[in-house]
């Protein structure tokens, strides 16, 4: 569906959830030293923390736009 949307000239944002390879760069948590630390969250801390950060990272990235549509 990403690609749909990219081929139709949308601007298309793929999010990354916490605990993949990709978050083992974390600022603050250590992946390998404390992984006790690193792997404590859930659903909940998904939705109500990470989420509004990354749509808050597109916004601040995307010059002149207030706004936009999350496809989940």
């Amino acid at each position: 569906m990403a690609i749909k949307f990219l081929e139709s000239g949308f601007d298309v944002w793929i999010g990354n959830n916490r605990g993949s390879i990709y978050s083992r760069f974390n600022e603050h948590l250590d992946s390998e030293n404390n992984e006790a630390s690193f792997y404590d969250y859930s659903f909940f801390e998904m939705g109500k923390f990470d989420l509004p950060a990354m749509i808050n990272g597109i916004l601040n990235t995307v010059s002149n736009h207030k706004k936009l549509t999350y496809v989940g």
